[in-house]
């Protein structure tokens, strides 16, 4: 059984099958989060369909050239892509970097800026996100056939807090006078960005996803790992998301051209 929502503008169907549901529930009836409700679940449920829109707005069915769909629970061993038009040395690549471009996208439309959210709030969105990529890799991990197609659920992570981190430099200039003191930008990440790493453990641990609690390692090693990604040196990182994200990010260099070129004939943008 599952409910669907229809985007007309695309022209296609997010179908969610009842047990994401049942998952997300139980997932928010065990982390301690301040405000987690159904506005929370809604969220999550937001997120789900934003991030599948964005698969289409990207692009990504005509890159993925004849495979016209995206799973949210991979249900294969093998991946989907055939012959894009990439060298064939990043095929493996190519939908793992797709799932990442409509997480950064769908981020980028669902989180905003630093200023124009109230903080209590944006960590319950954070966390409803969250909750999304620890059902992927929960639901994927008990699959008898693993995922090729996803990145792992702390590579998703990692990028998910690495925007949140820049959230106080959304919507400004170059301009010194825009960007918020260095005061209120410690105090966001006292709030906000650390509090999301500790929410994110708790739902790995709530779900018994030792993989993802081991791979999201300790906050000072994820957050220098953020730093150095930042940085490109990227024989310092020590996360395993890190290193997924380092070792996608050459083959993603390569595939935007694509996405641009789809844009640019269908006149959206990113």
């Amino acid at each position: 059984m599952a409910i669907s929502t229809r985007d007309i503008q695309h022209n296609f169907v997010v179908e969610i099958n009842v047990a994401v549901f049942e998952y997300l529930t139980q997932i928010f009836r065990q982390i301690p989060i301040s405000g987690t409700s159904s506005v929370t679940f809604q969220q999550s449920l937001d997120w789900i369909i934003l991030h599948e829109i964005q698969h289409a707005e990207l692009g990504h069915f005509s890159i993925l050239d004849g495979v016209p769909t995206f799973s949210l629970i991979s249900s294969s061993r093998k991946s989907q892509v055939q012959e894009p038009d990439l060298p064939r040395e990043l095929w493996d690549k190519v939908e793992r970097c797709l799932e990442l471009q409509a997480d950064h996208e769908a981020l980028e439309e669902m989180l905003g800026n630093m200023d124009n959210v109230d903080w209590a709030e944006l960590r319950v969105t954070i966390a409803s996100i969250a909750s999304v990529i620890v059902l992927i890799e929960n639901i994927d991990r008990d699959n008898p056939n693993p995922s090729e197609t996803h990145p792992k659920a702390a590579t998703r992570i990692f990028q998910l807090l690495g925007h949140v981190g820049d959230m106080w430099s959304i919507g400004t200039s170059l301009h010194a006078d825009d960007l918020p003191n260095a005061e209120r930008i410690q105090e966001f990440a006292k709030e906000v960005i650390l509090p999301a790493y500790y929410d994110a453990i708790e739902m790995a641990k709530s779900t018994k996803a030792t993989n993802l609690i081991h791979d999201l390692s300790d906050p000072e090693i994820f957050f220098a790992d953020i730093a150095h990604a930042k940085l490109g040196h990227w024989d310092q990182l020590q996360t395993a998301g890190a290193k997924e994200w380092a070792e996608l990010k050459d083959a993603n260099g390569q595939i935007l051209p694509l996405v641009y070129k789809f844009q640019a004939e269908n006149n959206t943008s990113i």
